[in-house]
Formats: C-alpha cells, sequence, structure tokens
C-alpha cells in the first residue's frame, strides 16, 4: 500500500513546477528559459538519470545540453565513460573522421550504444561544422581500460622525445601486465588489474613510483613538448598519465577505493576547469553519483571548485519500461526491457506523481525553509536510480536521498520507454 503523499507536499509540486512541451530532443529551448534561468553563471551542470536506459531522460538530456551550448556558451560535454574510448567520439564530432555506429558499439558502456545517442552526435557533429571557431568537445570521464592510455603516452613521447622513449617504456612495464584493455567487447588483461592490490607494499609502491615519475617526467618537459606538438595534442596525454597512476593507486586502497574512483572521476572534470579557461561542462551520469553527497563525483569536484558554480540535476520517472542488461542469464548479458517496479511508500516519486502532469522540473532552491514540503523532500526518501547499469528481475533497487539537499533540480517524467538499442553484445 502507496501512503498518500501530503496535500502540503502535492500542492507545492502544483505551484512550482514548469511544465514541459515534450521530452523530444528537437523540442527547441522555449519551455527551458527558466531552466537555464535556474543554471545561472553555473560552470558545470551535473545531470543524473534515473536508469540507463530510459528513453525519455536520454532525449530530454540531449535537449537541456543542446540549449546550454547555444543559450549559455557550455563548451565540453562530459559521458561517464572510458577516457581513451571517447578521444576517438570526440575525433569524429571535431572531424568526422571515422565511423559513429563503430566508435558507439566499441564503448564499454553499453547504455551510450543507442539511437538517441547516435542522433545527439549527429547535433554535436553539425554544430561544430556551423561554429568552426567555438566548437564542443566531447570526452570521457572514467579511467576505463589503462593499456591503450599507456601507449597513446608512449607513442607520443615517441613523436616528441624518441630518446626518452625507452625510459618511459620502462618505467609503465611494472603496470602493464594488469593494464587492461577491450578485445570484441571483453575486458582482457595479462594479470587482473585487481591482482596490482594485492602486491606487496613495497613492489607496489615502487611501481607507483615509476608511473608517478612519467607524471614528473611530462610535467618537467611541458613547454618543450608543446612547441614539438602543441597545447591541445598534449593536454590528453598529460590526463593519461594521470588516470594511469590514479586506477594503480585505487586498487591499492581497499576501503578507499570507491571513494578514490569518484575522485579521480572528479579530477577528470576538474583539469578543464582551471582559472585560465572559460571552459564550462555538461556531465552526464547517474542520480547515484551526481547527487550533492558524500564521495560522489560533486561532493569530489566541489574540492576542485567553488560549490556555487556547480548545479545539480536530477531526474525520477514515476512508472514504465527502460533498457538495461540482464545478470540472470549467464555469459550473454544481453540488453533487456525491464519494468520499473511501482514505487513504495516512501519513495520521492509518489509527489510529482500527485500532480498528474507528464513532465515538469522543479528548483529545490525555492523552498521555504522549515515548510512541510521542505521538511518532507529533505528527509530519507528513495529515488530510482540505476547504479551498476545492469539489474536482475524483480531485484530493482532505490537507493535513500534527502532529494531537496542532493539536488537542486529536478525532472520528472511520468512515464518511460526503453531506449533504442542498436549495438552488438557477446
Amino acid at each position: 500500500t502507496i501512503t498518500p503523499a501530503p496535500d502540503e507536499v502535492v500542492l507545492w509540486f502544483e505551484d512550482n513546477k514548469i511544465d514541459l512541451i515534450s521530452t523530444d530532443a528537437d523540442a527547441g529551448c522555449d519551455d527551458l528559459e527558466q531552466f537555464q534561468d535556474m543554471v545561472g553563471d553555473a560552470r558545470v551542470v551535473m545531470m543524473g538519470d534515473a536508469t540507463a536506459g530510459t528513453h525519455e531522460t536520454a532525449t530530454l538530456k540531449q535537449r537541456l545540453t543542446q540549449c546550454l551550448i547555444l543559450n549559455k556558451g557550455f563548451t565540453h560535454m562530459f559521458l561517464d565513460a572510458d577516457f581513451n574510448q571517447m578521444l576517438a567520439i570526440n575525433e569524429y564530432i571535431n572531424t568526422g573522421q571515422g565511423n559513429p555506429n563503430f566508435l558507439l558499439n566499441n564503448l564499454y558502456s553499453w547504455h551510450y550504444n543507442t539511437s538517441e545517442m547516435l542522433d545527439f552526435l549527429t547535433w554535436l557533429q553539425n554544430h561544430n561544422f556551423n561554429n568552426p571557431t567555438s566548437p564542443i568537445a566531447m570526452y570521457g570521464m572514467d579511467v576505463g581500460f589503462t593499456q591503450p592510455l599507456i601507449r597513446n603516452v608512449i607513442n607520443y613521447i615517441n613523436l616528441v622525445d624518441p630518446d626518452s622513449a625507452p625510459l618511459i617504456t620502462e618505467l609503465y612495464a611494472c603496470y602493464l601486465p594488469y593494464a587492461a584493455q577491450v578485445q570484441n567487447g571483453e575486458y582482457v588483461a595479462t594479470i587482473p588489474t585487481y591482482e596490482f592490490g594485492n602486491l606487496p607494499n613495497a613492489e607496489a609502491n615502487a611501481c607507483l613510483g615509476n608511473l608517478e615519475q612519467v607524471k614528473q617526467h611530462l610535467a618537467d618537459n611541458q613547454e618543450a613538448y608543446i612547441a614539438a606538438s602543441s597545447r591541445e595534442q598534449i593536454a590528453p596525454i598529460i590526463h593519461s598519465a594521470y588516470l594511469i597512476k590514479e586506477q594503480a593507486f585505487g586498487f591499492t586502497l581497499a576501503n578507499r577505493a570507491y571513494s578514490q574512483y569518484q575522485e579521480t572521476k572528479a579530477y577528470s572534470l576538474a583539469w578543464l576547469l582551471a582559472p585560465e579557461h572559460e571552459n564550462k561542462l555538461v556531465v552526464w551520469s547517474l542520480n547515484t553519483l551526481i547527487a550533492d553527497e558524500v564521495d560522489t563525483i560533486t561532493h569530489h569536484l566541489s574540492n576542485y571548485i567553488d560549490p556555487d558554480e556547480i548545479v545539480n540535476v536530477g531526474f525520477s520517472v514515476y512508472h514504465g519500461q527502460f533498457n538495461s542488461r540482464d545478470l540472470s542469464q549467464p555469459d550473454q548479458y544481453p540488453v533487456t526491457v525491464f519494468d520499473l517496479r511501482e514505487p513504495g511508500f516512501n519513495n520521492y516519486e509518489n509527489y510529482p506523481h500527485k500532480t498528474g502532469a507528464p513532465y515538469f522540473y522543479v528548483d529545490f532552491r525555492q523552498l521555504s525553509p522549515n515548510s512541510t514540503p521542505a521538511q518532507t523532500l529533505r528527509s530519507s526518501l528513495n529515488l530510482y536510480s540505476s547504479y551498476k547499469m545492469t539489474t536482475r528481475p524483480n531485484n530493482l533497487v532505490y537507493p535513500i536521498f534527502k532529494v531537496a539537499d542532493a539536488f537542486d533540480i529536478m525532472f520528472h517524467i511520468e512515464h518511460s520507454t526503453p531506449t533504442t538499442y542498436i549495438g552488438t553484445l557477446p
């Protein structure tokens, strides 16, 4: 039995919601003028998601991002995806090189391999073609697979400083067996990466010292390397060296590994937010990872920039269907359509549902302090947020959030349908 939503809370939603004309990506920005005002002068807009495979949130996030690019001067897109794999997608939207279907299918993050994302890449490429002096860059913030990153660093050194290439290769030799890559959609490493954390402390620390030496070598020679290539070429190389070291370090931390993993993602954003840059970032992930709570990406990012420069945007869905990988089918884990379970008595989704509106957004920063709506929405509530991009039938999880504290703005979608998956899984 679902407990009725308090009338005063539902009334707040009815009085404060801004209705959307559509969740379609091509519906324009007229109904998002207030959203753009809510974003204000923020440099980073973090966008969550209720699930990894919902059509309506995929297209709506595209529309929000397009409006931020067109009207608010946002310059960079980040997906919660492999940094190295996303470099090829960034190349595609900026030069047209590559096949977008192949590039998406090659992503280990299966949930972006959809017709919705393919349409968005087309929009970004057209935008960049028509705005050559202010193109949009698109990166991944996940460490992902470090074997290609190691190759990239060594290849770059071979190009700009061939005399140092043997040293860099030698320094990376201790970690290379643990560095994974993707082959035919599978995770492949000579030795499972997590085994690095089981090395004797002295051996692990010696290797971490080697990885740090690579970072220091790049820093010490940065100006010479820029002269031999360009600032744009060396930037991802420096960041790659950072990611390699941080992945290895994370596997030595045991209880702090999850926190350090999210901190590394935050730094993947922060490297483009230095004071000398005027970059503004849109970041796509899940509600669980962008909420303003301890050990999330947002939490760690606030160590690098003023928290007031970050706006958190969450998404809720009341009922419908979504795509996820099905862990109940061993060896295959196919992308499968699942039903959203009916929200329980302590679910946030019950409140916006009671308005009867199909889709809208609210700004929780407009809540009156100490009011019943504020106290209710800042209490512990369940909110659907698919975390691992995988689920088992009838085993859907609703994490607990203090929703109005965790998110600045919340979009609500009453009924969801699955994304159109276009990939091929092994």
